[in-house]
């Protein structure tokens, strides 16, 4: 069993907190794969995704997306680095400094525009 093998060399980790965390994500995916939104998103949406990419990602193309669920502008951001580590080092200063001009945007809603 996978949480044997793991908790085999990470003595620290609970086989109840990994069975439960396994599950929980598990559960998460399957409720994100079935849901269908009811309506569209009204504004414009600023995604900001790793350039590392990996095969869910590639089949989601470059805005994952979310031009089908948003009737505004989507704006994709390409950061350095992959999933986790686009959130270290140089990643964090071009995440602070998008999101910092994407504040300072004038907001005008989809509706209005």
């Amino acid at each position: 069993m996978a949480v044997d093998l793991i908790t085999s060399s990470h003595k620290n980790v609970s086989k109840d907190s990994l069975r439960f965390a396994a599950a929980t994500f598990y559960y998460k995916l399957k409720a994100a794969d079935g849901y269908v939104p009811a309506t569209k998103y009204h504004g414009n949406v600023t995604l900001l995704r790793a350039k590392a990419s990996s095969d869910y990602g590639d089949n989601l193309g470059a805005d994952y997306k979310l031009n089908e669920v948003c009737d505004g502008k989507v704006s994709v951001h390409v950061i350095e680095g992959d999933h986790r580590s686009f959130l270290e080092g140089e990643g964090v200063e071009s995440i602070s400094s998008i999101i910092h001009s994407s504040l300072a945007e004038p907001r005008i809603s989809a509706r209005e525009g």
